[in-house]
């Protein structure tokens, strides 16, 4: 029964250690040392057994690798607050922001694997940094197990006002026109579809970095940037009262909020999809029982009319796709990256 009590509980320890006895024990003689195999295997499966039936049995830590009411820190919050309202579950909410997202990996990848720490990833630490950066202290296909991908959060093409830009064309246009004079911005994983549009045009631009989507925002609506992919929820105020103009989003097809608005495949970029996301992620040896419980909660929150309303608001997309898929996607996400990257000449930091 320690093994219940303990909170470095691991299970894929667990079975490597039954293993482990039952091939020490294997090579004793006699039916006494075979009964005492079978009590050990049997005591120790019961355990684990007994600890996946009971999870969750106290809070379940997220770790957030960004600043309370980020994006990613916000669609933590609904989804469990609405897993507390319906499951009892309680959860607490860590914000590791910082770093690229390196201070809250670390943090996640030194909690045990018992179902009691979850990481609430996103494409920036996910599919983005592993392309960006020459060398991480992680690699989030072998270190991570996904669990639930959340929400999608397409990019929307926006014009700095002075340009009075009201198409992609007109953009395309400038571009061609004056080839490495446009400046565009970007923030976490969004340069990706930067990259990708100046490669389907042949044009150049100049690249200015920032740390987050508003501060460019400002300085797009100010005119100090020509253009960029940003984010839909965060620029929608800007829509509203005029300062900006939506030329396009990333999206498969148009948004329910924003419906006059087309999508790059619309306006002649076929195959057009890039778009940042959130999702859930445990360590390495997590039990397939407890992925598949946290998977099915979660879903259930987005059949919910709330959900929908979220993610209406915010520009999102939210697309069901079990755990083995995500990580598929999330491998196919990485190369997609990379291969824009390549063709960009982008030297890895």
């Amino acid at each position: 029964m320690m093994i219940l009590a303990s909170a470095r509980f691991d299970w894929a320890r667990v079975r490597c250690a039954t293993l482990a006895a039952a091939l020490a024990l294997a090579t004793l003689a006699g039916p006494a040392q075979a009964q005492v195999q079978v009590q050990v295997q049997v005591q120790v499966q019961s355990s684990a057994a007994q600890a996946e039936a009971a999870w969750p049995s106290r809070p379940i830590r997220i770790i957030v690798p960004s600043a309370s009411g980020s994006a990613t820190d916000t669609a933590v919050r609904k989804q469990t607050n609405f897993l507390t309202a319906r499951y009892k579950w309680q959860f607490i909410v860590e914000n590791k922001p910082g770093a690229n997202g390196f201070i809250a990996v670390a943090e996640f990848l030194r909690a045990p694997a018992d179902g009691y720490t979850l990481f609430g990833g996103s494409s920036t630490t996910v599919t983005a940094n592993p392309v960006v950066f020459k060398s991480l202290p992680y690699n989030p296909v072998t270190d991570f197990v996904p669990v639930f991908r959340s929400n999608f959060l397409p990019y929307v093409l926006m014009g700095a006002p002075k340009h009075k830009l009201k198409s992609v064309d007109e953009l395309v246009t400038m571009l061609r026109a004056a080839p490495g004079k446009l400046s565009y911005a970007s923030y976490g994983s969004s340069r990706g579809s930067a990259e990708m549009f100046l490669q389907s045009v042949g044009g150049k631009a100049v690249h200015v970095p920032y740390k987050s989507n508003p501060p460019a925002l400002v300085d797009l609506a100010g005119g100090h940037i020509d253009y960029m992919f940003g984010d839909m929820g965060g620029a929608k105020g800007l829509f509203t009262s005029g300062q900006l103009q939506p030329l396009a989003v990333t999206a498969p097809k148009r948004l329910k909020s924003y419906p006059n608005v087309p999508t790059m495949i619309e306006a002649g970029f076929p195959n057009f999809e890039m778009s940042a996301w959130t999702g859930y992620f445990a360590p390495r040896g997590i039990s397939p029982v407890i992925v598949r419980k946290f998977h099915a909660a979660a879903s259930a929150y987005f059949k919910t009319r709330e959900a929908d309303e979220y993610v209406e608001s915010i520009g999102g997309v939210y697309v069901e796709v079990a755990p083995a898929e995500f990580g598929r996607w999330i491998e196919d996400d990485i190369a997609l990256n990379r291969a824009v990257y390549r063709r960009a000449n982008i030297d890895p930091e």
